[in-house]
């Protein structure tokens, strides 16, 4: 069982499925950023790293759909999200916004519609 786990605006979101959360690092370069005209070699200023996380669940009951889908589904710009990139690093937390969540469907009976897995990309501000 993934032991992973993430907090959505103070919320502790379900167990992820097995690999299901996958943590980029993205260096963000500065304007001055780019190959030398003269040399070829990259020159420039590293202004920041900022994280993307890959988030997948599977297997939801209900409550957990819903849980899930009121944090990333949501009209607020950015959510608020502690997580682990590292055991070294350990748990911080940072600032994020969505992108659009998708939802596999499992099956529609009488109206009601069973999800069978959620997936998101949160991406640092």
């Amino acid at each position: 069982m993934n032991t992973v786990t993430i907090t959505i605006d103070g919320v502790q979101m379900p167990p992820m499925k097995e690999n299901g959360l996958a943590i980029t690092p993205h260096k963000l370069w500065a304007a001055n950023s780019g190959r030398s005209n003269c040399t070829g070699d990259f020159v420039g200023d590293l202004v920041a790293i900022k994280y993307e996380l890959k988030l997948e669940w599977e297997d939801l009951t209900d409550e957990q759909f819903s849980l899930i889908d009121n944090a990333v589904n949501t009209m607020r710009p950015f959510l608020t999200v502690r997580f682990c990139p590292s055991a070294e690093i350990g748990y911080i937390t940072r600032r994020f916004y969505a992108s659009d969540p998708s939802y596999g469907i499992l099956r529609v009976r009488s109206g009601k519609t069973r999800y069978s897995s959620v997936t998101a990309e949160l991406i640092e501000k």
